[in-house]
């Protein structure tokens, strides 16, 4: 019987033999044995084969020509992949370049304002304090600051004169300034008194470029300006309105400055 003999006891065959039920079939092994056929396709613990408990169907790799090898990518994946990459990093770097933007705008912002509460503060403080208008035009307004002689008469080193450089965009204020080592023949010499109807805009705007007549440049960040007095003769006016643009970065902020005399003085005793 070949291999049933080795599988039934001698009492069952003669059961068998005799037309009797067989009995039960001793438990299955775990694996095939030599002699066995093989069963393909199963591991160990699964289904049977043959009669035989062997094991679970083999897993099969997807990929035909070899077991447990990835695939490659595709020529159409990688450009996908890439198109992704691309199209990710254009919007990284625009959102990077706005906020840059923005950051330099508010600091742009900032500068401004200070800059110009800065300037607010020095030309109302010389306009409050001067006691009156000696002339204006496009680019300039001259003050006479104070009557230092007390007579009523204009002197050199009395004048404040206020330029905007429509070339270099700055405005500048120029004041007599005596050198230390001056004696006092030297100042009087140089403190020319003017007469009355004199055009004192034009001996301002000569007198710069001396040594005793120097400039303070108050900002190089103004890219506009316009002055405006209450009066169209400077000496009756008490009101001076100076409109400015301020070019700080890419930005230009407006700023209007408007005051007046507090303790006008008359020129001449007229």
């Amino acid at each position: 019987m070949g291999r049933l003999d080795e599988m039934l006891t001698q009492s069952q065959i003669s059961d068998f033999t005799r037309g009797a039920p067989p009995a039960p079939p001793l438990p299955a092994r775990r694996g095939p044995v030599h002699g066995e056929p093989a069963c393909r396709g199963l591991v160990y613990g699964g289904p049977t084969c043959g009669g035989q408990e062997y094991g679970f169907p083999a897993r099969r790799s997807g990929r035909r020509g070899g077991r447990g090898r990835r695939p490659a990518f595709t020529l159409v994946e990688l450009l996908v992949a890439l198109t992704i990459t691309v199209v990710i990093g254009a919007a990284v770097a625009s959102m990077l370049f706005t906020t840059a933007r923005a950051t330099e705008t508010r600091t742009d912002v900032r500068r401004a304002v200070v800059h110009s509460q800065q300037l607010d503060a020095r030309l109302r403080a010389k306009v409050l304090s001067a006691g009156a208008f000696l002339g204006t035009d496009a680019t300039h307004l001259l003050l006479w600051l104070r009557d230092d002689n007390d007579n009523q008469l204009v002197n050199l080193g009395e004048l404040g004169l206020l330029e905007f450089d429509t070339g270099t965009k700055q405005l500048r204020f120029y004041a007599a300034v005596w050198p230390a080592g001056w004696s006092q023949a030297q100042i009087a010499t140089a403190n020319v008194t003017y007469s009355t109807g004199t055009n004192y805009l034009q001996q301002a705007l000569a007198a710069r470029g001396a040594a005793y007549f120097p400039q303070q440049v108050w900002s190089r960040q103004v890219g506009a300006l316009s002055i405006t007095l209450d009066k169209a003769d400077p000496l009756l006016a008490r009101l001076a309105t100076l409109r400015m643009t301020m070019a700080v970065g890419d930005l230009a902020e407006p700023l209007i400055v408007a005051a007046a005399l507090r303790a006008p003085q008359t020129v001449g005793g007229s």
